[in-house]
């Protein structure tokens, strides 16, 4: 019995490993780079590639009957819609591309996506590989303030950092009366180790 109870007790504990950080830190001694990758939900990487074939096929039909155009699978030619069909079917159409096309963006961000911030000279730079959306932003250093570890954003809340390709990430700084965001695949604790590095490199941003 009191073997069993051993053998239970060791297969309830779990070892938790220490975790290593997911970003890259380079510092040449005058410009300090930073990468940080997207973050991933692999049942979401699985499941996408399956949901797009979906949307690829719902554009065929789509585009076959506002076009009229005969399909391989269809069983006869379509026939001609009304004027409140055809914008019904207008409107979808955009919706649905609109739909497809983000999913794809997340999908490519979730495989392959990096955020990066280079600082050096007089300006702070942010951008994202392999799609540069949002594009490139270059912040002149003597305008950042309070850079910090703040509440991360994003529609689908705490979860979105593995879904979320607009997900505003934790480490946050003041420019002029915006606040903006870096990091949006990295956890607060490494989010805190970044920031204490790049405020000790370049303590007026901690201004």
């Amino acid at each position: 019995m009191r073997r069993f109870r051993c053998i239970c007790a060791m297969v309830a504990r779990v070892k938790v490993e220490v975790s290593l950080g997911r970003a890259t830190v380079k510092d040449d001694g005058m410009t300090m780079s930073i990468s940080a990758p997207a973050g991933r939900s692999w049942l979401a990487i699985l499941f996408y590639p399956v949901w797009l074939c979906g949307w690829v096929a719902g554009e065929l039909v789509a585009l076959a009957g506002l076009f009229r155009l005969h399909i391989a699978w269809g069983r006869s030619a379509p026939r001609a819609m009304s004027l409140a069909e055809t914008a019904f079917l207008i409107a979808w159409l955009c919706l649905w591309t609109m739909a497809g096309s983000f999913v794809l963006y997340s999908w490519l961000w979730m495989i392959a996506g990096r955020e990066h911030m280079q600082i050096g000279g007089s300006t702070l730079a942010i951008w994202r590989k392999p799609i540069p959306f949002p594009k490139r932003r270059e912040f002149e250093l003597a305008s950042i303030r309070r850079m910090r570890v703040g509440p991360a954003q994003g529609w689908l809340g705490a979860r979105g950092r593995r879904y979320d390709p607009l997900y505003k990430g934790p480490i946050a700084f003041d420019y002029g009366s915006r606040t903006f965001h870096f990091g949006a695949g990295l956890d607060e604790a490494e989010a805190f180790d970044l920031v204490r590095s790049i405020t000790e490199r370049f303590p007026q941003l901690a201004a």
